[in-house]
């Protein structure tokens, strides 16, 4: 089959520069080309779908981009890979920054280590760090003070900046 891996198709030789006017074309040059031209359309991907990809394909790392509906039984996602988002199943959302489970549900944002877990399209957030917390998060939001002791680990924002520290914790 004469396509090479950029799907260029060039008529098997010694045809490449095609038939010439008065010369007589005899059946079985005719049929090496058409069977070449069989092949390589029979190995070629259909464009409406119907056509199953049989192998990995190797994307030379550029992004898969206006996908609709996205189905796959088995998925791996990197920083690097996802970009504007992957949907995974059941209304999970892979984002870059991290995961989104459900429509307004559970969101994890962050690096490889979550920064924020969302509850909710709107919150509450639950976050981590060290210091007593400051940040203007919603009402029922959580602190979790990676350097506090007891009474001073964990804190539950009133909103609008407040913030109470949870006794004994």
């Amino acid at each position: 089959m004469s396509r090479n891996g950029s799907g260029s198709y060039t008529l098997p030789s010694p045809f490449p520069s095609g038939f010439q006017n008065g010369t007589a074309i005899d059946a079985p040059t005719m049929n090496t080309v058409f069977n070449d031209i069989q092949s390589a359309l029979t190995a070629s991907a259909a464009a409406d779908g119907q056509t199953p990809i049989t192998g990995d394909w190797d994307w030379g790392g550029n992004d898969l981009t206006g996908v609709g509906t996205f189905s796959a039984t088995a998925v791996a996602a990197t920083d690097a890979a996802v970009s504007n988002g992957l949907t995974v199943g059941n209304g999970v959302v892979v984002t870059k920054g991290g995961v989104i489970v459900g429509a307004g549900g559970l969101a994890v944002t962050g690096g490889a280590l979550a920064d924020v877990v969302a509850i909710g399209s709107g919150g509450p957030n639950w976050t981590a760090g060290t210091g007593v917390p400051v940040a203007v998060q919603p009402k029922g939001s959580i602190w979790t003070r990676t350097d506090g002791g007891v009474g001073s680990t964990l804190y539950v924002s009133q909103g609008a900046g407040t913030w109470n520290a949870v006794a004994g914790v």
